[in-house]
């Protein structure tokens, strides 16, 4: 995931990493969506996100 390789980004900064300008219209803002509405990725403010750290299993 870009945002573990990178750390905090802004959306604009994301969507480079991860090529959304090729995905098609609202893939990426939906995709963005899911992932912080599953606790993926934190938002820290309007335009910047932040991955979440999850528990490797033993």
């Amino acid at each position: 995931m870009a945002l573990r390789e990178h750390g905090a980004l802004s959306r604009r900064e994301l969507a480079d990493a991860v090529g959304a300008r090729y995905w098609g219209p609202g893939r990426f803002r939906a995709a963005l969506s899911e992932a912080a509405y599953e606790g993926r990725v934190r938002r820290l403010s309007r335009d910047r996100y932040e991955p979440v750290a999850v528990d490797s299993p033993s």
